[in-house]
């Protein structure tokens, strides 16, 4: 297989995986207890 076809095979792949992960997201939103952790992490992350 082709390089330059192969790399284009694997990047529509990814997107296809991110745009799963955006519907499941929109259907799924996270909670206020998720998003007071991630708050957290950041804010530790980023210290």
């Amino acid at each position: 297989m082709d390089a330059a076809l192969k790399e284009l095979l694997e990047e529509a792949a990814r997107e296809r995986r991110f745009a799963e992960v955006r519907r499941a997201m929109e259907a799924h939103p996270p909670d206020e207890t998720y998003l007071k952790e991630l708050r957290e992490w950041e804010s530790e992350a980023w210290s």
